[in-house]
């Protein structure tokens, strides 16, 4: 699995500069004036979406076709894409530990905000990577835009009824409660991929 791992090493390299350039520009403005957490947040969700972008470079050279001719079997090669997305969240993190000493505006939030950003990435790649390896890159993509919508309908919802109902939510969602509830849908979501995966016919 080794040579499939450092085979969408090489692609993202090649096909993914545009991230690198992304996430430089945003360092720049997070730089500026008091600094914006928000530019380095969003690279959490810009990252989660490159595994994606490596199955639609896939998809268009065939690959897919290919590398099941290969003596890998289909839930290696989905790993390999969940690896990569460990990978990523990873360098996010580095990033963003590096930026939170430098900038003195976000030393007092260096444990949150590097927790925040892995759980973006985690989160983003959970929802896309079953949705496309079961319909496609190109179905897939628009089931998860669908997806967003929805989840964001839903909160907008229950909090506007909150607010309406003046509910009081005993339980403290930390931090590292969130990210263990991210982590474990990661792991769900990995193994309805190896599912879909499987099933799926070229």
């Amino acid at each position: 699995m080794g040579g499939l791992l450092l085979k969408d090493i090489y692609q993202m390299i090649r096909y993914c500069k545009i991230f690198l350039v992304i996430a430089a520009l945003f360092t720049v403005l997070a730089f500026s004036g008091n600094g914006n957490l928000f530019f380095l947040l969003f690279l959490g969700i810009i990252g989660g979406m490159l595994p994606m972008n490596l199955l639609a470079y896939d998809e268009r050279d065939n690959w897919d076709i290919y590398a099941n001719t290969l003596p890998y079997s289909r839930a290696q090669i989905v790993s390999v894409k969940y690896l990569i997305g460990l990978i990523i969240g990873a360098g996010l993190i580095i990033l963003a530990a590096v930026l939170s000493v430098i900038m003195s505006d976000f030393r007092g939030l260096i444990w949150d905000l590097l927790l925040l950003l892995l759980t973006l990435n985690l989160l983003v790649t959970a929802l896309v990577l079953p949705l496309t390896f079961k319909f496609g890159v190109a179905k897939g993509r628009i089931f998860y835009y669908v997806l967003l919508g929805i989840c964001f309908a839903v909160s907008f919802a229950l909090a506007e009824l909150k607010k309406s109902m003046y509910i009081a939510f005993s339980v403290d969602f930390t931090m590292s409660n969130i990210v263990i509830v991210v982590i474990a849908i990661y792991l769900l979501s990995w193994l309805l991929s190896v599912r879909f995966y499987k099933k799926r016919q070229f």
